[in-house]
């Protein structure tokens, strides 16, 4: 009898132990199916997003081989076959004994982009997007490698495949850089110090550039500078458990180089006035079309005059004088002025960001040196402490350069 009565206790045991692993393994396949949809159709949109830009985009991205064992497949339905109200939809599908495993992610896209997937092998895709309408812009196929996986713990399934731990939580990767709009001669540097692991630590961080590894540890400086453009950074991270986690940023690098040289004009005869270089390395013509001042608080405006005084004149004055002036070729004579107050001063008080100054378009030639003067800074003293954007066009895309200075 007693026999008997462990023998029952013995295969209860067996049977509650099997069902609960079934059970972590249902959750663990979830988790993973939810790493994989939610990653794909978050990049489907960068591509879509991208595309919308430059007529054409290729992506390359990394899953794991299976979920939890099991083969899955990856479909691309239109919106008007998703469950869900969106533009398309990512349809993910675990083969598995009994019930399929299947998951709807919503995807959301321009109707003028279309976008598709493609499954190079078994833990590569690729990611295109075209777009079909619209101004044209530049065509370019950008190669960017993006790398989504989820952590891989401890090994849970059988044939010794490596799969997600339900037990272990992927780091989280973030980080910033600085300065935030880069020029080609700027050191850049990346800190990962915001990044963390849920229930551990990370052990591990790699910085990719354009697909290429480029160094390791939690802050990484780039003092070669990069090239004008748009650079794909990827971080990658992985915890004490073998976690991995990734996070990509476009960066976008100036070609109008600030030659760190602002300073005080001392010929100034109204206010006090500001003189800079910078140079185009675009192998290209850009157009400025803004700038943008922000001045230390103690000066609240901007307003050069010159001429006789005049108790009826603007200011007392009745010769106001451009406040902007560009040289765009070194010769000395100043081709593109902007008088930013031919009614009222310019204001800076009281704009958190500064002001923001149309000018009329103003082309530089590639390898060209311009200098540009800013007059009249009223209220303040010595040195004028300035943040100084300038904004212009380079193939129908707008870039800028920002710099702080005295």
């Amino acid at each position: 009898m007693s026999i008997a009565i462990t023998t029952v206790l013995i295969f209860g045991l067996i049977f509650a132990a099997n069902t609960y692993l079934d059970d972590k393994r249902d959750v663990g396949a979830r988790q993973q199916v939810e790493s994989i949809g939610t990653g794909l159709a978050a990049q489907l949109e960068d591509a879509a997003h991208l595309g919308s830009d430059s007529e054409q985009v290729t992506l390359r991205v990394e899953q794991p081989a299976q979920v939890l064992s099991n083969p899955y497949t990856v479909s691309l339905e239109d919106g008007s076959e998703c469950r869900l109200a969106t533009s398309a939809c990512l349809v993910v599908d675990v083969s598995r004994g009994g019930e399929n495993l299947v998951r709807e992610f919503p995807v959301q896209k321009s109707s003028n982009v279309d976008v598709s997937i493609e499954r190079l092998d078994s833990t590569t895709f690729t990611l295109g997007a075209v777009r079909t309408g619209g101004a044209t812009t530049q065509s370019d196929v950008v190669p960017i490698d993006h790398t989504l996986q989820m952590g891989v713990g401890s090994t849970v399934g059988q044939s010794g495949s490596a799969a997600i731990s339900p037990l272990n939580r992927a780091p989280i990767p973030e980080f910033t850089f600085d300065p935030s709009f880069p020029d080609s001669s700027d050191s850049i540097e990346f800190d990962a110090s915001a990044s963390r692991d849920p229930d551990g630590t990370i052990v591990s961080y790699h910085w990719y550039i354009d697909g290429t590894n480029v160094s390791s540890g939690q802050i990484y400086d780039h003092t070669a500078g990069l090239s004008p453009g748009t650079h794909q950074v990827k971080l990658k991270v992985v915890d004490d458990e073998g976690g991995i986690g990734n996070k990509t940023r476009t960066i976008s690098v100036s070609g109008l180089v600030y030659n760190d040289d602002i300073a005080t004009t001392p010929s100034c005869t109204s206010g006090k006035c500001v003189e800079f270089t910078m140079e185009n390395v675009w192998s290209e013509t850009i157009t400025i079309s803004h700038v943008s001042i922000k001045a230390d608080s103690s000066f609240n405006r901007i307003h050069y005059k010159t001429g006789s005084y005049d108790s009826t004149g603007p200011w007392g004055y009745d010769h106001p004088d451009p406040e902007l002036r560009i040289d765009t070729d070194g010769d000395g004579s100043w081709d593109g002025t902007e008088e930013f107050n031919e009614n009222d001063p310019l204001y800076l008080s009281g704009k958190e960001d500064g002001a923001i100054v149309p000018v009329d378009p103003i082309d530089v030639a590639p390898g060209e040196t311009i200098t540009v003067q800013l007059r009249g800074f009223r209220g303040g003293g010595n040195p004028v402490d300035s943040t100084i954007g300038v904004r212009y066009w380079v193939d129908d895309t707008s870039r800028r350069t920002i710099f702080t200075g005295s």
